[in-house]
């Protein structure tokens, strides 16, 4: 078992490919985080520890990768948060908002071995085009990989419940590491609170899907429609905060 660092504020940083920990103090003396600002690099852990007074911590910028302490609370109480894409991650206290704010820049690549694992399968979403979004799901022993696309057409239509400007694609194949590569077929018949089956393109796939995974929230999603000359890609965070992904290949073992 590897043995972890812990860096206080004023160490110099880890080594290439190790991953290290940080402590922000949040209140004290005074209704501030300290440090305010805060660089790492991909992978690193970021714990924030009360020193009094009654806060929490809240990310402000849920498309870059939403974190949560919970509930103001004035007890000492600590909560850690690891960063696994690169970016600029803005938070508050919420009851001393907008005057006790932080933020953590994340330097480095995406790149750290991570490994498709079943804590990525729920709903993930593009915030640019909310309303429409995937479903994924993950079967560990296999290496398979489903997802469920929602999405639209563009023809005008009646709006209303099973309008024919709704599309529902389905996507399975295997998955390697961090990348899943999908055949994609239409899915079709459903019919509101109807036990009827529902069938696939009688064609089969109508093209390709292919799902690369940053960490644990972010990822994208690269599809190639030749049936309706469609090519593009979708990058895609988490709807809700991951439960028990695990964040590189080594914890996913």
């Amino acid at each position: 078992m590897k043995l972890r660092l812990v860096l206080l504020l004023f160490a110099l940083g880890a080594g290439p490919g190790t991953a290290a920990e940080f402590e922000i103090s949040v209140g004290g003396r005074s209704n501030a985080f300290d440090p305010a600002l805060l660089t790492i690099q991909v992978g690193d852990t970021v714990t924030w520890i009360n020193r009094g007074g009654t806060h929490n911590v809240r990310s402000i910028n849920d498309a870059a990768g939403e974190f949560f302490s919970g509930p103001p609370a004035g007890d000492s109480w600590r909560f850690s948060h690891t960063f696994t894409a690169p970016g600029q991650y803005d938070y508050q206290c919420d009851p001393h908002q907008p005057f006790m704010r932080g933020s953590i820049v994340v330097e480095g690549s995406a790149e750290l071995g991570f490994e498709i694992n079943a804590g990525i399968a729920g709903a993930w979403f593009d915030p640019a085009t909310s309303g429409q979004g995937m479903l994924f799901d993950v079967k560990p022993d296999s290496s398979e990989f489903f997802a469920a696309w929602f999405t639209f057409n563009d023809a005008a239509g009646v709006k209303e419940i099973g309008s024919m400007d709704q599309r529902w694609f389905t996507a399975f194949g295997p998955y390697d590491a961090g990348t899943a590569t999908l055949d994609v077929t239409v899915t079709s018949g459903g019919v509101f609170d109807d036990p009827q089956p529902v069938t696939n393109s009688a064609g089969g796939s109508v093209g390709t899907l292919t799902i690369e995974f940053e960490g644990c929230s972010a990822a994208t999603a690269s599809y190639d429609l030749p049936l309706y000359g469609l090519t593009g890609e979708i990058p895609l965070v988490r709807l809700l905060p991951d439960v028990f992904c695990a964040a590189t290949a080594e914890a996913a073992r």
